[in-house]
């Protein structure tokens, strides 16, 4: 559905897209926290932003990684190889993603971690 909502929104003028973007943030208070399918507006460009669901952890050390997911129940998606840098996803749908991103920057072997959002930009010539 937000893939539809999102499609939508890119044929509003940038005046509709807001007020549709606003609509979103509306519907996502009915369930609280942020999961997989949450939309949000960029504030500097007022386009909308779907959450993937990824979260993309960046870890002192490739080793781990897997330690990692397992304490903060997630799982990997994918590595990098060679790098340190993770692709999780949480075990639980339901997850609150804002939590689990705020629980792993607290880690101490976590460099980062970041919610992976998708938007979609386009440009005219």
């Amino acid at each position: 559905m937000n893939t539809f909502l999102l499609s939508l929104a890119m044929a509003f003028s940038a005046s509709n897209v807001q007020a549709l973007s606003q609509h979103y943030h509306q519907q996502a208070q009915l369930k609280p926290g942020v999961q997989q399918g949450s939309v949000f507006e960029n504030k500097l460009t007022n386009e909308l932003a779907t959450v993937t669901g990824n979260i993309l952890v960046l870890a002192h050390s490739q080793s781990q990684l897997h330690a990692i997911a397992h304490e903060h129940n997630l799982h990997v998606v994918s590595t990098t190889s060679g790098l340190s840098l993770a692709v999780m996803q949480a075990a639980d749908k339901d997850s609150d993603l804002e939590t689990i991103v705020e629980a792993l920057a607290a880690d101490p072997r976590v460099k980062q971690a970041k919610l992976e959002l998708n938007e979609t930009r386009f440009y005219t010539r």
